[in-house]
């Protein structure tokens, strides 16, 4: 099984074909770097670099979440996350072998289109789901075969920040614990242990590990640290645009509830339900202004408690020069309040009239492939940017400055 993809062609192309894999991991500002790198395709082509989306269904089109597919069918390990593997009708290793060698191929002749540039990948899911030496080799043999050197970049966020994010994440991807649950279960991310297995496997020069802290970052801001990391020079390019903000409290606990009915209704994936359309996105904007989610003192001296060792050894391993890897914080609340039940309640309502007027959609199935019109519209925003800001309002879409 693991060898299966060993017949593939090496792509063509002038000069060595060399890779910029941005690694995630999840929750570190993975969609606000995509998101600027697709709205600068055409300005980073001139300064060498080659960006392409080869999606094959319309959910996490952002991001090259079939390179981390292929990575565990190269391991010989069944794709640890089970709703994408439903959304991509995986549910056997023969299933996930037969996907893996044909996106394999779709992927070496996209390759092959570079013709030299350095190529701009980014999956959050592998930094999140590689765990062993064996998995992150697997991936860098399998891009071995189309590049000739790939480098790494890995983000890591302050473990009670990471958490009250992935807590957000959860609920958008229709999960129902409670966060007091969600911190109890996740509470210890040893990031020490994870970069030890990308070192053993790809070595640490080709791992650039950075920090999502503000005293750590070029400039105290993501993208610049990020540009910087990949060698990007960032004069004349489009600014980069937040995305895929947490969700505030109260909107949290509404999503939450619903995804909990949906699923005592028989649902297996309630984002891929009707009801949901573009109600995350709505809940982000509506609601941006009202309380976040947010831990107490328990909360975060349990977790930062729980991940000390661990942190404390990365700080050695690659930061010898910070004090403390992730410092401690002052003033951290003694106790969150309890969630007024009116404030979920008034999130319900919102909803509803929004429903009633029209401005929530029904969702489309994620499970298919993108519609031409989409591929079409995705290609014009990025590389012609301006005809697109021109054409938008003519057609009815919204299009980022």
């Amino acid at each position: 099984m693991a060898n299966m993809h060993a017949s593939l062609s090496p792509a063509s192309g002038t000069g060595p074909r060399r890779a910029v894999f941005h690694i995630g991991m999840p929750k570190t500002g993975s969609s606000t770097i995509q998101s600027w790198l697709y709205g600068n395709v055409a300005a980073l082509a001139r300064q060498g670099f080659h960006l392409e989306r080869l999606p094959v269904l319309r959910a996490r089109a952002q991001e090259h979440v079939e390179i981390a597919i292929c990575q565990f069918a190269e391991a010989g390990e069944l794709f640890p996350n089970a709703r994408l593997r439903h959304l991509f009708g995986i549910e056997t290793r023969a299933d996930q072998a037969d996907f893996a060698a044909r996106y394999s191929e779709r992927f070496a002749r996209a390759m092959a289109r570079a013709r030299g540039q350095t190529v701009l990948l980014s999956a959050e899911d592998i930094g999140g789901l590689t765990r062993t030496e064996a998995q992150a080799r697997a991936l860098d043999t399998w891009l071995g075969r189309c590049f000739d050197e790939v480098r790494y970049i890995l983000y890591l966020r302050r473990q009670e920040d990471q958490l009250v994010s992935a807590y957000s994440q959860m609920v958008k991807t229709g999960r129902t614990e409670r966060l007091d649950a969600f911190i109890g279960a996740n509470k210890s991310r040893d990031y020490n242990a994870m970069v030890g297995a990308w070192h053993g496997a790809v070595g640490e020069a080709r791992l650039s590990v950075r920090l999502l802290e503000p005293d750590a970052l070029t400039g105290g801001d993501l993208i610049a640290d990020f540009a910087n990391a990949a060698g990007i020079d960032r004069a004349g390019l489009r600014p980069a645009t937040h995305k895929n903000s947490a969700l505030t409290r109260a909107a949290a606990e509404f999503l939450r509830a619903l995804n909990a009915e949906l699923r005592a209704n028989g649902s297996k994936d309630p984002v891929n339900e009707p009801v949901y359309g573009n109600l995350v996105p709505f809940l982000q904007t509506a609601f941006a202004d009202d309380a976040p989610i947010r831990l107490d003192a328990r909360q975060t001296d349990e977790i930062r408690t729980a991940n000390a060792a661990s942190n404390e050894a990365l700080r050695q391993r690659c930061f010898p020069e910070r004090a403390a890897l992730f410092p401690a914080r002052p003033g951290a609340i003694a106790e969150v309040p309890p969630l007024d039940p009116a404030d979920v309640a008034r999130v319900g309502a919102i909803v509803l009239q929004a429903k009633q007027e029209g401005r929530l959609r029904a969702r489309e199935d994620l499970r298919k492939p993108p519609s031409l019109a989409q591929r079409v519209w995705r290609w014009t925003k990025e590389r012609h940017p301006a005809l697109a800001a021109r054409i938008g309002p003519i057609i009815g879409k919204e299009v980022q400055p």
